[in-house]
């Protein structure tokens, strides 16, 4: 029931988010940073069609290759994940990733549905997730999903961390940005870091129109109550 109730809100949030693209579609741009804004920024440049500008005060580790975020296909043994990015805030610090799989590599075109469900499933077997938010937007015609959610480590439940996830499916293939945060401080960094796309797009990495009303799941918000 929780996967379906989830590709409800997939459905739902993708249609506001065309939406929401057309109705801005029109406007001026985004208002470009100013210089005082940039000098407390670094940019990460990317051959996938985006820079990430992020804070300097990130403490940027070295990239490796990693393992896959999931297996699309349950005979899949290929290790599709490659860490672009990785940086770290305070101590003990906030995680934050750029991960990317090609399409290349995943031998399939890639589903934005299939690829929300497949992120949640993995994080429940670690985590016990609550206060779960999801959402969806279009940046020049991209469309992305993001969630965010409490999470507690299953065998350390004391231990209460912020979780993001946004992904979005580029010609390249697959790109995830995700945020381990250890405090509120560090969330606001992550979605206020911005993206400058190929395409000409221009934005925060999740604007603040990202989450609407209906985005809140089922299960959590009767668990908060």
């Amino acid at each position: 029931m929780r996967c379906v109730r989830i590709l409800q809100l997939f459905t739902a949030l993708v249609f506001v988010a065309g939406a929401l693209h057309a109705q801005i579609s029109g406007q001026t741009p985004l208002t470009q940073p100013t210089p005082a804004t940039l000098s407390a920024t670094h940019t990460f440049s990317s051959e996938w069609g985006f820079d990430f500008i992020y804070p300097s005060d990130w403490n940027v580790q070295d990239m490796r290759p990693v393992a896959p975020l999931m297996k699309l296909e349950s005979d899949s043994r290929k290790s599709c994940g490659q860490r672009l990015f990785n940086a770290k805030l305070g101590a003990p610090g906030s995680d934050f990733n750029v991960v990317v799989q090609t399409a290349q590599c995943l031998g399939h075109e890639s589903k934005l549905s299939d690829l929300v469900l497949g992120t949640v499933a993995v994080l429940e077997k670690d985590y016990h997730l609550s206060h779960s938010e999801y959402g969806a937007y279009s940046i020049k015609g991209l469309d992305f999903w993001v969630m965010r959610s409490k999470a507690a480590k299953i065998d350390h439940p004391h231990e209460v961390i912020i979780i993001e996830k946004v992904i979005t499916v580029m010609p390249k293939g697959v790109v995830y940005w995700s945020a381990f945060c250890k405090d509120e401080t560090a969330q606001k960094a992550f979605e206020h870091t911005r993206l400058h796309l190929a395409n000409g797009g221009d934005s925060e990495l999740i604007p603040d129109s990202a989450f609407v009303d209906v985005a809140t799941s089922g299960a959590d918000s009767k668990e908060n109550k």
